[in-house]
Formats: C-alpha cells, structure tokens, sequence
C-alpha cells in the first residue's frame, strides 16, 4: 500500500501536489483527487475541451475536493499538454446579494454588478482585499493576464457561489490571498438574502465540471499520505453489483441533471408556494415540503397535484389511483416502457408500474440515474 501511494505521488503534477498540501494546512478536508482527460472523456465533460478568452485548449483537468469551514471547495487546474492554464478555486458562501458581482483587473481593479451600480459601490466601499490577488498567472517567461479575478453570485435565496481564476506561479499556485479575502467576505454577505437563483455575469468555464465532481461522477483517486482523505463526501457510496450505489450529496446531483431540463413540469428549488403546497396536500407523506430537492410535474394543469417529489432519501409518486413512497436504496432496476410509463424493481414493494406523463418520462429516468447510482435497464 505504501509504495502504491508513492507511485500516485510520483505521478501527481507539482500544481497539485500544492493544492492537496494547502487545503490540509488551511484546515480543509481533501475529499477526493480526480484526473479527466478530455482524449479520453465525451459526452458533457468533452464540451469543456474549448478554453475561453485564449487560443489555448484544455486536453485534461486535474481536480481536488474538499471540505471547508463554510461547506464544498473544489480547485479545477487545466491542462493544454504539460503547460498549466488559469484555474478555478470554486467555494459556496452563505448570504446571498440581490445581484452578482464580479471583480476585475482594468483600472487597478473594479468591482461590477451589471446594472445595478449601488451594490458595486457598496462593494468597493468595504475595502475588501482584492489587491492581494494575483493578476496574472506566471509560466516561465509566459505570463497569461487575468481579466476576471473573481465572480459572485446568488444560486439560491441564501447561497452565493464564489468563483476564483487562479494566478500566481503555475507550480506553486498559493490559496492563502483567496483564503483572506474570502474571511472578509463571507460575513459581509452572510445575512443578505437574494430574490432568487441569479445568472453569474460572465461564463463560469469549470462549473459543470465542479459539479461532476461534487456529485462523484469522476474518477477519485488518493489524495497523498498524511492529508486528511476519507472516501469523498459527494461520490457514490459501494454498494454489491447490481444494486443502488446512492450518491451522498442527492441535492448536487439531482439538480445538476435536472437544470438543463427545466420547464413548467421539470422543476428544482426555488419552488412557487402554491405548487409547493399542493405537492405538500397531495404528494408527501409527512415529511416537510422544505425537504423537496426536485419536482416532475405529471398532472393535467401543472399544478403540484400529481407527479414525482425527490427528498435526499426517498421518492414520492402520485398517479391517478395510487400513491407510493420508495427508499433510493430500495430501488433495484428501473427502466422506460412505452412513451408514458417506468417500471421500476423494488426490494420490499416488488415491481411498480408508474404511469407518467410523456413529457417527463426522459427526466423522470434521468432523474432516477442520479439518485440511485444506477443506469437504466
């Protein structure tokens, strides 16, 4: 065993090394070292091959996790061959601000807020300190310029994500100018509450691919000897073949399948109070509507009334005639029948026939993926 882990340090770039290393000195858990290579990887992970703002293109990410004092962290470094890119240190504060902001480089540094100009002046006027961060990330005689240092940005009524670009030396990239600026600024904003989950100002490069890793969709490896690394708080949890492996962070993982997804019958927190409160009548047994992590509408009117209901541990179903509650991990296969019904294989219901409507049969499935670990029959 020891000599294994000496092989994965040997072979673990120096800029994550860093990483793994500082998280550790500044209190963090590691949660999970992973590698994705863009040669090897398709599907969602392949759109992020194109590296914006540059003519250099990302071929594979080096990625660590970790468990901070205000929740996920997660450092993503890029790759174009061995020459490192500007990363993206992703961290969620609590408090939310009624717009996203963002910090730039022009002008010895700006603080911008789309339209709304009292709330970038009010950010400047708190002197956080954004001089501290590295405009430019070093590589030799290279140097690549750093326009957009920071983004902030509210992802519900009282959350925000903070989002870094990494600068500095590429081999020795240092958190602890992103670690003070981020104690100023968590209790400025911890009491502020946003209208709602709000677009950042610019594009967020590595957002679906912190995601993936939050939700244990990428491959983990083990962090080095003597950093705290418990089997990663967001990754599937084993389970025998052929039975449900049911991710740890359900939310994280629900949402991020469900987002792209989203229309009048395809829903994910915030949720409007009536359908909230239909659902809570007609659909859940007992457990508080708060609890509702995603919704798929199958009534007539799109109303609340009848459909599927997703918590972090069960699934409540309403179809005409007949209501269930089923445990994630009770759920042994499932598969699509028809346009208009899913089959699902249960340990102490047996088989269930869900009849649901053809316009949310494809999310009702996908849905089903990411809260049982499974795939579909």
């Amino acid at each position: 065993m020891k000599s294994e882990t000496c092989l994965r340090l040997s072979i673990m770039s120096e800029a994550k090394q860093g990483i793994v290393k500082q998280f550790t000195k500044h209190g963090r858990t590691v949660t999970g070292v992973h590698d994705v290579s863009l040669r090897d990887e398709g599907g969602v992970l392949g759109t992020l091959a194109a590296f914006t703002g540059g003519t250099l293109a990302a071929d594979r990410y080096e990625i660590v996790t970790a468990t901070g004092p205000l929740g996920p962290e997660c450092v993503v470094i890029p790759f174009d061959g061995h020459a490192v890119l500007p990363g993206e240190y992703h961290l969620t504060l609590h408090g939310a601000l009624r717009s996203p902001v963002e910090f730039l480089r022009r002008r010895g540094g700006t603080w911008h807020a789309g339209q709304d100009e009292e709330l970038a002046k009010w950010m400047k006027s708190q002197k956080f300190p954004t001089f501290m961060l590295p405009d430019e990330l070093k590589q030799g005689f290279t140097k690549v310029q750093i326009e957009q240092m920071l983004q902030l940005f509210p992802i519900g009524l009282q959350h925000s994500a903070l989002v870094f670009t990494l600068g500095g030396n590429h081999a020795d990239v240092q958190l602890k100018p992103y670690l003070e600026l981020v104690e100023k600024l968590a209790p400025a904003i911890a009491g502020s509450a946003a209208p709602g989950p709000l677009a950042p100002l610019g594009e967020i490069r590595f957002g679906a691919l912190v995601a993936a890793a939050h939700a244990g969709e990428l491959d983990v490896r083990p962090g080095p000897a003597g950093s705290s690394v418990p089997a990663p708080a967001t990754a599937a949890v084993d389970a025998p073949a052929g039975e449900s492996s049911v991710p740890a962070d359900t939310a994280l993982a629900l949402r991020s399948v469900l987002e792209p997804m989203l229309d009048d019958r395809v829903l994910i927190p915030p949720i409007a109070d009536k359908t909230l409160g239909n659902i809570a009548k007609k659909i859940l047994k007992g457990e508080s509507v708060s609890a509702v992590i995603g919704f798929l509408d199958s009534g007539l009117r799109a109303s609340g009334k009848a459909g599927w209901a997703f918590t972090e541990a069960t699934l409540h179903i309403s179809t005409p005639g007949r209501n269930w509650t089923i445990r994630y991990d009770d759920i042994r296969s499932f598969e699509p029948k028809k346009s208009d019904v899913v089959v699902m294989d249960t340990r102490n219901t047996g088989v269930i026939e869900c009849v649901v409507s053809s316009s949310i049969q494809s999310a009702a499935v996908t849905a089903l993926e990411a809260v049982t670990g499974l795939s579909a029959t």
